[in-house]
């Protein structure tokens, strides 16, 4: 019995088509970010969102903030793009104050 290991001829090749579904907008797509500085700020967002303590919460804004200045001291965010997304950071901190135990 002659396979395609022993015949010499490789098989079909297989066509995959699957599509993803597009994600979901957020927030920060008005901000237009590349896309793994938008990936990093988006997990830091949900970070913040998640947070179940007031000690939680600041210790997330506080990680954005790091982050923050690291991509402004790089030179990978203007600073002014920089001030709106810590603006959202800041924003999503206050609502979700309401919600999280002390």
């Amino acid at each position: 019995m002659d396979n395609f290991f022993t015949s010499g001829i490789p098989p079909a090749p297989v066509t995959l088509t699957a599509t993803l579904a597009p994600a979901a907008p957020t927030v920060l797509d008005a901000l237009r970010l590349p896309e793994t500085l938008h990936s990093a700020a988006l997990m830091l967002l949900e970070i913040i969102e998640s947070a179940e303590t007031r000690s939680a919460l600041d210790q997330a804004l506080h990680r954005a903030e790091g982050f923050l200045y690291g991509i402004t001291t790089v030179s990978a965010l203007y600073a002014v793009e920089a001030a709106d997304l810590e603006k959202i950071y800041r924003r999503t901190r206050d609502s979700r104050l309401v919600a999280v135990t002390p």
